[in-house]
């Protein structure tokens, strides 16, 4: 792993030339080679500008390296999202969850033999939920499992390659989308969670075992913790437009994703005149 203090001389010096007063300087831990070339990038806090330096101590102007300073930046900012975001969704006890709700659906399915069509229907689809959101919690756990061993391993390397780059984002990507298909399943299924709800209110539970008025309790609880039609909250809201962004802007050359300008105007690599 690149550290400031390990870093050639040279490379460590042209970097802190760029340096304000106050400043404190972070290097990506690894070089990165990219269209044949080797750079080391550099982050200057608090103001989180950009330096990016060739591996033999030449700094390109920025309309020089556009496309490379916005891959750097963009893998830079998916391996936050991992250590993050990814991490705190991969420790959400959420297989557990579904799983007992998959559980107490199977309980009270005897209960939907019978029944008007719309209210078998609205069984049929709130069991869609379990199904969806589990397969897709595999998803989120593995691609952060692998994510989080690619950076081990390019820590040890000391290099990344665009090959790095594209491998990293695909798994990014595979992210935001299984995170957005556990929500709108939810969201999808709000009123028929509804209308099996007010069904298996109706019924007498005196007439039920143990076992399905528990089940009956517990759907309960998870269904309020679920979402109705729209995201709970603005912030989850947030991120549901975030993954929708991600996954849209991933056809467009990275030179016309939104925000390019700003990164590159947050480089400190000299503009041509």
């Amino acid at each position: 792993m690149l550290t400031m203090n390990s870093i050639p001389g040279n490379i460590r010096e042209i970097a802190e030339g760029y340096k304000k007063e106050g400043e404190v300087i972070e290097v990506f831990p690894a070089k990165i080679e990219l269209k044949s070339s080797v750079y080391y990038y550099f982050n200057y806090i608090p103001k989180n500008e950009k330096l990016l330096v060739k591996e033999n101590g030449s700094i390109l102007p920025v309309d020089q390296i556009e496309w490379e300073a916005l891959v750097a930046n963009s893998y830079n900012n998916a391996i936050n999202v991992f250590s993050t975001v990814g991490e705190n969704w991969k420790r959400r006890k959420t297989l557990q969850i579904y799983k007992n709700v998959q559980k107490q659906l199977h309980q009270v399915e005897p209960l939907f033999r019978g029944v008007p069509m719309e209210v078998k229907e609205a069984y049929s689809d709130y069991c869609r939920i379990p199904k969806v959101v589990i397969e897709n919690q595999e998803i989120i756990v593995n691609n952060v499992k692998k994510a989080l061993e690619h950076v081990k391993h390019f820590r040890e390397t000391e290099l990344i390659t665009y090959e790095d780059y594209s491998y990293l984002l695909s798994l990014q990507l595979g992210l935001a989308e299984a995170g957005t298909k556990q929500n709108e399943v939810q969201m999808e299924t709000y009123h028929s969670r509804v209308k099996v709800l007010r069904y298996l209110k109706e019924m007498k539970t005196s007439l039920f075992d143990v076992k399905t008025i528990y089940a009956i309790k517990m759907l309960k609880f998870h269904h309020k913790r679920m979402h109705t039609d729209q995201p709970r909250t603005k912030s989850e809201h947030e991120d549901m437009k975030e993954a929708y962004r991600l996954k849209e802007e991933s056809k467009l050359p990275i030179t016309e994703r939104t925000g390019a300008s700003e990164i590159l105007n947050d480089l400190r690599n000299s503009r041509s005149r």
